[in-house]
This record gives structure tokens, sequence and C-alpha cells, in this order.
């Protein structure tokens, strides 16, 4: 089977042609591998709306994959495989329910030290997933110059040494 490949040869200000070129070859988007079985237990419950849903009550995929019975890995690469723009908007919009689940963790945190550890360690968890979710979530220093060149040093300090010149005895000195 021959295919035929269209080639763009560069063009030159000289108007020559040139013998080397690059074919212009079609794109293609690699394609998980899904089983037949996922597939249509994901179709079956509703599909991307269905998935897209879930992530927005803030699910994570191993939750998702949990409840429609199928590999983790096969619920990713079925997503991967739509390329969808309501899965991009639900993630970055299920960044709201993880931080309200990092909310309610910590409001219901006990009063010993290793109960409030525990529910700051899962609270982090949920802040770290939102902003994996949302970058608008992100911890973001805002850079700040300051102008140094007209400031003038205000330096003050005291210099203590302590010598013992006769024993028992200590002098101060400040200079």
């Amino acid at each position: 089977m021959n295919i035929k490949i269209p080639a763009i040869l560069p063009q030159s200000d000289n108007s020559s042609t040139r013998e080397e070129f690059q074919p212009l070859l079609p794109v293609f988007h690699k394609q998980f591998r899904v089983s037949s079985l996922s597939v249509a237990r994901i179709e079956g419950a509703g599909g991307m709306e269905y998935v897209a849903e879930l992530i927005l009550n803030g699910n994570t995929h191993a939750e998702i994959s949990t409840q429609l019975g199928i590999a983790r890995s096969d619920l990713s690469a079925w997503i991967a495989n739509q390329d969808s723009e309501l899965y991009r908007a639900a993630m970055a919009a299920s960044a709201e329910p993880l931080l309200d689940k990092a909310q309610a963790v910590l409001s219901g945190a006990g009063k010993t030290m290793p109960e409030v550890q525990i529910a700051k360690a899962i609270a982090d968890l949920y802040l770290r997933r939102a902003a994996i979710r949302n970058s608008a979530y992100r911890d973001k220093a805002p850079l700040v110059r300051i102008d140094t060149s007209q400031a003038k040093p205000d330096l003050n300090f005291t210099i203590r040494v302590l010598q013992p010149l006769e024993q028992g005895k200590t002098y101060e000195h400040e200079g």
C-alpha cells in the first residue's frame, strides 16, 4: 500500500528550489488502552457528564473508579482519550469542594495535639489537591522589589567583651 504524503518546500529568498524538505505528516495523539468492560460501565453511567459531575463534587479518580467498579488506570486512560473541555472545566471548578472538605476536617478536629496534627495533615492533602486542580489556589508569593539605592542603613549594635582579668572578677567593655 503506497501512501503519498504531501510535502511543503521551504521558500527561500533567492527563489531557488532546495532539495531538502520536510514532509507534512499528520499529527496523531496517542490513544490509551481501556478495557471494553470499563468503557461500557463509564458510558452506561452517563459518560463524561457523569464523571464531570462527580469531579465537581470533589471526588478523586480513585473514588470515581471504585464507584464504577473499574480500575483507576482505565478511568484515567478513558478521560485522556476523550480530551474533553468539560472535564478540564470540572477539574478547575472542583477546587472549591476540596477547600470545603479541608475546612470541615479542620473544624471537626479534636482538642488533643495528635488529633489536630492528623486533621492538619488531611486538610493539607485536600489543599494540595485543590492547588493541583486549579492553579489559582497555589501559593505564590508576589515578587516585591525594594529600591535600596536611596536608603541609608541604620545599624546599631553593641559589642560586649567579657575578659577574666583577675580570678573571680570580670569586666564589661562596651564599644
